[in-house]
């Protein structure tokens, strides 16, 4: 999953330690795959069916918080 982030005001891997430290999130910045990858995030969903759903709730939640809404 790379999520893309371009519209926040936040660079990758400050969204990245947010998402951890305020969400139990783990998600790794784009950035450290080169220039390229900032406005990205990187995440594996190696679990089951209902821990990605509660997964992806929490990401809602936790984006949303920071002005981050589901483009149409």
């Amino acid at each position: 999953m790379d999520p893309d982030i371009v519209s926040c005001a936040i660079s990758s891997a400050d969204l990245g330690d947010y998402l951890l430290n305020d969400h139990a999130i783990a998600a790794v910045a784009g950035s450290v795959f080169g220039a390229s990858g900032e406005g990205h995030l990187r995440m594996a969903y190696s679990c089951s069916a209902e821990e990605c759903t509660r997964g992806l709730e929490r990401l809602r939640t936790a984006l949303a918080s920071i002005g981050l809404k589901k483009k149409a």
